[in-house]
């Protein structure tokens, strides 16, 4: 019996050493995949596609069948970020350009797939100047050698929307823009807009969809949960989303600090004002942290906040009361789900990536780019 438990001890032993070097392969692996992908950030190459960006010969690709260019623009802290705009010949001349804000653990891809499917081709097919965003270190816009010190949502908010923004407006002789965000992308457009960065004199209507910041991720009450992060966080040098399968891109590790630190406050019961978002302060610009409630100075943008009743992620009671935070009276609030505005339900992503979205869900988007002027917005 000795002699078993023994051999028993030596196999576990055995077993846990190997695991210990797997992992250690893995790690080694992944930060030099990691490593190399940062050093060999090239600033000249990005300086010259930001130089052929002012000129008028950009270069027209496809997602399928979707004609589009690439504007590389450089963000006020000197990072690259891709604007990607989709062409369309006869869009309404009087109508604002879209600007379409992805989440987190995604990109561009969010909004449009390499086959050309996704609702950027249907707002251009409805005939609107349709325009997506990747926010530094996601998607064609490169991860510098800052990327795991400023790839923040601070930094989205108070750099890349606004920088883009102010793009956008120049490139098509618009005074304004319309934003579209789903998720942190709404987040994104909810901090610029509250705290000014981006002129609500510049946009003409913000639709957030699955947005909201005062309720937990519920899969962050487990300790565990957040340990294993921790574990990927450590191992690889970010957070392996893309791996994992939670989403097409990669997330920094001063962004997943950011998002623990938040949710777990959360969850914790600590007294806490709303804004924890800004805790983070990693922008030295602003000298202290914003920690205020999100929305009263929100005043005279067109707002619509588009929720699931099925949305686990951010889940409907979080996006109402965001909603009922906005100053402005100009707003709506669609709930979808069976027995409410569709007869459908819909998951986090589902609302914009499926196809009972491109069902229900893209005209709905649609309909109040197009008509918000000619029909109130309200509560």
């Amino acid at each position: 019996q000795e002699e078993t438990i023994r051999h028993i001890t030596i196999v576990a032993f055995g077993f846990v050493i190997l695991c210990i070097i797997i992992c250690l392969i893995v790690s080694f692996m992944s930060r030099r995949k990691h490593n190399k992908m940062v050093t060999t950030f090239n600033r000249a190459t990005y300086e010259e596609k930001r130089k052929k960006t002012n000129r008028d010969d950009l270069e027209v690709k496809l997602f399928g069948n979707v004609e589009y260019k690439e504007h590389y623009i450089q963000t006020r802290d000197g990072e690259y970020i891709c604007l990607t705009e989709i062409i369309s010949k006869d869009y309404h001349r009087n109508t604002a350009p879209v600007l379409l804000c992805h989440g987190s653990f995604t990109n561009r891809r969010f909004w449009i797939s390499p086959k050309g499917v996704g609702i950027a081709k249907y707002l251009r097919d409805a005939h609107f100047s349709v325009w997506i965003i990747d926010f530094r270190g996601h998607g064609k816009s490169p991860k510098s050698n800052n990327y795991n010190n400023n790839t923040t949502n601070q930094h989205w908010a108070y750099y890349d929307l606004p920088d883009a923004v102010k793009y956008i407006r120049q490139y098509t002789s618009h005074d304004k823009v319309s934003l579209v965000g789903h998720s942190l992308g709404g987040m994104t457009i909810t901090s610029s807009l509250h705290y000014g960065w981006v002129k609500e004199t510049d946009v003409e209507i913000a639709i957030l969809v699955g947005t909201q910041y005062t309720h937990g991720k519920a899969s962050l009450r487990d300790p565990l949960s957040r340990l294993i992060i921790r574990f990927f966080m450590i191992m690889y040098g970010y957070f392996p989303s893309e791996t994992l399968g939670m989403g097409n891109e990669i997330e920094s590790n001063i962004w997943m600090e950011q998002f623990l630190a938040y949710y777990i406050q959360r969850y914790e019961g600590r007294k806490l004002i709303e804004d924890i978002y800004w805790q983070f302060n990693a922008i030295k610009e602003l000298k202290e942290p914003h920690r205020e409630v999100l929305g009263p100075k929100i005043v005279n943008t067109k707002v619509v906040c588009i929720t699931s009743s099925k949305d686990n992620v951010d889940p409907p009671e979080g996006a109402y009361q965001l909603f009922q935070q906005l100053a402005t009276t100009k707003k709506k609030f669609i709930k979808l789900g069976k027995g409410e505005t569709s007869n459908t339900d819909f998951t986090h992503p589902g609302m914009i990536v499926s196809k009972e979205a491109a069902k229900h869900v893209w005209p709905i988007i649609s309909h109040y780019l197009l008509h918000h002027k000619m029909t109130e917005i309200n509560s």
